[in-house]
């Protein structure tokens, strides 16, 4: 798919296994149950778009632009989402497989992330102000000088993150999940 323009187009049991997608533009699209695993997929733009129980498994998005775009019930795995573009990068997810993702230098205030498995991802120099991690597992994860003043924590679980190397004023954490700050430090609490 090179240099098309779709608006309003609901694509259905689509798959795009490395075919590439370059210049396209996507306006209030949706896509549902489609598989992209492995597609490059660059210099396009998604606007106003949902991705519903779609395979993404390490798609490729290079130079492109994701402008409020929703992921419903979608697998992830191994996508750089620092390789976007960061113009009005704005991203929510809910029940979706965000294992092994990378979201450096991403602005990604007030970011929701709901019930999602998020393990082993990477977060590094990320704005994560205000997200809300609502129920999500986030086993192996890493926060590496990663904003997250008034983040929402209270629900997640399996998270540990260091509390001198993260700015972490007014976030929001419950006491059994606190104890993630506290990891570093080797410190049983009984």
């Amino acid at each position: 798919m090179l240099n098309e323009t779709f608006s309003g187009k609901t694509f259905t049991g689509m798959t795009l296994n490395d075919e590439a997608i370059s210049g396209c533009e996507f306006d209030s699209c949706i896509f549902e149950n489609c598989d992209f695993s492995g597609a490059p997929v660059k210099e396009s733009s998604f606007r106003d778009s949902s991705f519903i129980n779609c395979s993404m498994k390490l798609v490729k998005l290079k130079n492109t632009s994701l402008r409020n775009v929703k992921f419903k019930g979608c697998r992830l795995n191994g996508i750089n989402f620092s390789e976007c573009s960061d113009s009005l990068f704005s991203v929510d997810f809910n029940e979706c497989d965000l294992s092994f993702t990378s979201f450096d230098r991403k602005k990604m205030a007030k970011t929701v992330f709901d019930e999602c498995l998020i393990k082993e991802a990477f977060f590094s120099e990320t704005d994560l102000s205000g997200a809300v991690f609502n129920n999500c597992n986030m086993a192996g994860t890493s926060f590496n000088k990663v904003t997250l003043t008034g983040a929402d924590f209270r629900t997640a679980f399996n998270y540990f993150m260091d509390p001198e190397n993260n700015r972490i004023k007014n976030a929001r954490f419950s006491i059994p999940g606190v104890l993630g700050l506290l990891y570093k430090y080797g410190i049983r609490v009984e």
